[in-house]
């Protein structure tokens, strides 16, 4: 008989047992195996976001938890914050932390901001309008280590874009958003299929390599290839999921929109494109010889815009 075997929180052995069984474990906050981001002798196997096993001082940014953790360490006399990562997630922390009246800043790998969704020309008008604000956008950089003091980060020592000598960003709070990966340990251990790129491998059905198991949610990897992390796609997989559970695989899901919209520190960004194909293979960047583009930029009042057509004109892509 197939089951599932846990621990109760007073130590025993349980199981229950399934005809199906869905996967929704989610996803964690991934952490750069920066030196001084975590503590290696305090890593926890079976909660990847355990706070202990970060020095005090460095935050993620998910949960509710995280928050109240971030806000009650401003309380205590934090004056400056910087937030590792610049994407949709990133920006969201940093509006967070700028919400309580810390000097920030913001640390981008990339050579600019929300480098998933937006081309170079974007990213620095949406640099602009951030910087704007007070916040300092540091875009391009390398970060070589948390600087710690008796346990405590007091700091990032980085390489500034451009720059051939390490300077340190000093920060009584560091905040780190830089995406997230599937929570598929669980998966790995029954054996399951794993896609290419993490997570549960599934079907149209969202059915994975044991056709009693499914998987929706961040920790799906659609036919392999990646796991939507957003909110909307596990929705839309949990009503294919339901609709075949209920009716014996009667439906389908093969992929989920993936533009953007959202006020990001009072500045409107949006994102809109026909397909995967648009936003992985980087149509938007000018590069290809099929798309055609037409550009605005604004000096009066910072704003950009970018449209994409079809090679001969006629489609809006």
């Amino acid at each position: 008989a197939k089951a599932v075997v846990y621990v109760c929180p007073s130590g025993e052995r349980a199981r229950i047992g399934y005809d199906a069984l869905v996967l929704a474990t989610g996803s964690f906050c991934f952490v750069p195996p920066t030196p001084g981001m975590t503590l290696p002798e305090k890593q926890n196997p079976h909660w990847p976001d355990d706070p202990a096993s970060r020095p005090e001082g460095v935050f993620v940014y998910r949960t509710i938890e995280d928050l109240e953790a971030l806000i009650a360490a401003a309380g205590k006399g934090a004056k400056t914050a910087a937030v590792i990562g610049g994407g949709l997630l990133g920006l969201e922390a940093a509006k967070a932390v700028y919400d309580l009246k810390l000097e920030s800043h913001v640390l981008e790998m990339a050579p600019y901001l929300m480098p998933t969704q937006l081309n170079e020309s974007g990213g620095n008008a949406l640099t602009k309008k951030i910087e704007d604000l007070g916040i300092k956008v540091h875009a391009g950089v390398k970060i070589q280590e948390v600087v710690l003091e008796d346990g405590r980060a007091t700091g990032l020592r980085v390489v500034e874009k451009g720059a051939s000598e390490s300077t340190i960003v000093a920060a009584d709070l560091i905040v780190v958003s830089c995406g997230v990966r599937p929570r598929d340990e669980l998966a790995k251990g029954c054996g399951l299929e794993i896609g290419g790129r993490g997570g549960v491998k599934v079907d149209e059905r969202l059915r994975s390599s044991d056709p009693s198991i499914y998987a929706i949610g961040e920790v799906a990897a659609i036919g392999g290839s990646f796991c939507y992390g957003l909110w909307a796609p596990g929705v839309e997989q949990a009503e294919v999921l339901a609709a075949n559970l209920a009716a014996g695989d009667t439906a389908s899901y093969e992929k989920s929109d993936l533009s953007t919209k959202l006020k990001l520190m009072g500045v409107d960004v949006a994102s809109f494109g026909r397909d995967e194909s648009f936003w992985f293979k980087r149509q938007f960047d000018g590069k290809d010889p099929n798309v055609r583009s037409l550009e605005c930029f604004n000096e009066l009042d910072g704003s950009y815009r970018k449209l994409c057509f079809s090679a001969d004109g006629t489609k809006l892509m």
